[in-house]
């Protein structure tokens, strides 16, 4: 296995890559879950100084955690000139 040096190019190419998944599925995924946890407090009565914070914070936690799943998913993925591998020291 043959180590490349970590370039410019090469790095945009890995960042661009996950901040575009991250932004879409996070934002989606928050979107729904905020959506679901306001419907739910307003069923159980709360207001809206109680349902907008919980609806607030559970997006923004699953939209993180989006994030990881989809670093995940690029350190997995294979470029056009290279592939990341993670190796022991």
């Amino acid at each position: 296995m043959q180590e490349l040096d970590v370039t410019f190019s090469r790095t945009v190419q890995i960042f661009w890559s996950w901040a575009w998944r991250s932004t879409i599925y996070g934002l989606l995924v928050g979107a729904a879950i905020g959506f679901i946890a306001s419907l739910i407090t307003m069923v159980f009565g709360f207001d809206a100084q109680v349902t907008k914070p919980v609806a607030h914070y559970l997006s923004i936690t699953a939209g993180l955690f989006v994030s990881l799943l989809v670093l995940s998913k690029v350190l997995k993925m294979k470029f056009s000139s290279f592939r990341i591998a993670l190796v022991q020291q």
